[in-house]
């Protein structure tokens, strides 16, 4: 919008509540929430706009005579040109439905303006090296936070019309594991956290097979942030994982961030990497280098996780892409919800769309898998040699069929002596109800037998008829 435009729009804006002063829904009674003395552009305007505000706090009537005597009053009558300008604005007729179009419009170049001149500070500042990097961060959040957009119209749909809606499709970068959007992936020290984000990367990158059992339905691009591993490191990692020498070109790493942080400034400067690479993927390793500094540090520990992710997830769904945060967990066990152990508050899980936990059990790793568009679900997966991350299937599937072989084995190996049930459980080390439990399974199913209900069990075809104890 050019200064002439803005210009007639607020002359119109002005007339028309001089015009309807008197009226009860005068549209000044709308558009005073809206706009503020310093969001007009002409300097008169400015004083004709505060002459009605003052009039309307102490409920004076606002018409050309009474703005004109609070002008004069102050010494600004001729500085707005005159009575004659105020009757010259009280002959521009609007309807009064569309003075809260001219208000916004009014309001959306002064916060244009605002910006411009923040940004051009701004750039004075960065220029400074005199000024330390938290110093600029801290001026842009401050000014930043001065540009009002509260005029902007909260607005409903309803259902059926939600509905009728054309939305894109969920784009799945993994399918039924990793969707658009924020995705955190959580694990304790040293579990082969990077190496599984790297197993997805290559995946993605190249149109793979994730996890060694997920087909990954096309290419795209990915930018790694690798903020913790050296180059030699990552050199070795791809070398691992992409041992028959397939190394894809459209993994674009990061390998240092200049201590720029995911705040608004660090995600402007992200995009123009993500714009230039074509990522529909980034994958940040860790997240602990690039938290954003959080200038209101008075609310609870939820307050400053969900106000450090919720930009990022905006972001994020803004640019129609993934971005997976690495982060690691506590040492605290929770059973009743595994995703508990993720470090930081429960802000980190209300700020994401998608959660992953890698952990250990007695029955090896397992995968824990959470979202918005996911059901939560426990997955057995293998580290394999190399650091390829396996994908076996559900942990309840593959740990019933783990703890069968298991127990198969150690029947086969006890031969024709057989072995009780707490000997199967001390030498198994697993829980003593899921053992009783697949124990008295696999004598229905006939995997193993059992002569005397109470005696020992035996692998099929050990069964001594000449042992006493083996006789029903």
């Amino acid at each position: 919008m050019t200064p002439d435009l803005v210009n007639e729009y607020e002359k119109t804006l002005l007339g028309q509540c001089i015009q309807d002063g008197a009226v009860l829904d005068n549209p000044f009674h709308e558009i005073r929430d809206i706009l503020q003395p310093d969001d007009f552009f002409i300097v008169p305007h400015q004083l004709i706009y505060t002459a009605i505000l003052e009039l309307d706090v102490d409920d004076n009537p606002i018409d050309a005579l009474s703005v004109a005597k609070y002008l004069s009053d102050n010494g600004d009558l001729n500085r707005v040109g005159g009575s004659d300008y105020l009757h010259e604005l009280q002959s521009l007729i609007v309807e009064t439905e569309s003075a809260k179009h001219y208000a916004d419009n009014i309001k959306t170049f002064s916060n244009d303006r605002k910006l411009s001149k923040t940004v051009l500070k701004l750039k004075q500042i960065c220029d400074d090296p005199t000024i330390s990097l938290e110093d600029k961060l801290s001026f842009w959040d401050t000014e930043r936070e001065k540009i009002d957009t509260s005029h902007k119209e909260i607005e409903s749909i309803t259902a059926l019309e939600l509905f009728q809606k054309d939305i894109p499709p969920v784009k799945w970068i993994v399918p039924d594991l990793i969707p658009d959007g924020l995705t955190v992936l959580a694990g304790d020290a040293k579990i082969g956290k990077s190496f599984f984000a790297w197993n997805i990367a290559i995946s993605v990158a190249l149109g793979g097979t994730a996890l060694s059992s997920i087909e990954v339905e096309q290419k795209r691009n990915v930018t790694y942030l690798a903020l913790e591993d050296p180059q030699a490191l990552l050199q070795e990692r791809l070398d691992s994982l992409c041992g028959d020498g397939n190394i894809p070109n459209n993994i674009h790493i990061i390998n240092e961030m200049n201590n720029v942080k995911l705040d608004p400034f660090g995600l402007k400067a992200l995009e123009g990497i993500i714009d230039s690479t074509n990522s529909e993927l980034v994958i940040v390793d860790t997240w602990k280098h690039v938290l954003p500094v959080v200038q209101d540090k008075n609310g609870t520990s939820y307050d400053i996780d969900y106000q450090r992710m919720i930009p990022v997830q905006r972001f994020v769904q803004s640019k129609g892409i993934s971005m997976i945060l690495v982060t690691h967990t506590r040492k605290a066990q929770d059973i009743d919800n595994p995703f508990n152990q993720i470090q930081g508050s429960m802000g980190i899980q209300a700020g994401c769309d998608t959660l992953l936990k890698i952990g250990r059990d007695t029955g090896g790793h397992s995968l824990h898998v959470t979202g918005r568009r996911i059901p939560q679900e426990e997955y057995a997966i293998n580290l394999l040699e190399g650091g390829i991350w396996e994908l076996e299937g559900r942990v309840n599937d593959v740990r019933k069929t783990e703890t069968r072989q298991v127990i198969i084995t150690m029947l086969e190996d006890a031969g024709f002596d057989g072995l009780t049930a707490s000997d199967i459980i001390t030498s198994s080390d697993r829980k003593e109800a899921i053992t009783k439990l697949t124990l008295r399974r696999m004598i229905k199913d006939g995997d193993i037998e059992q002569p005397n209900r109470y005696g020992k069990y035996y692998a099929k075809g050990f069964v001594d008829e000449d042992n006493p104890d083996t006789n029903v």
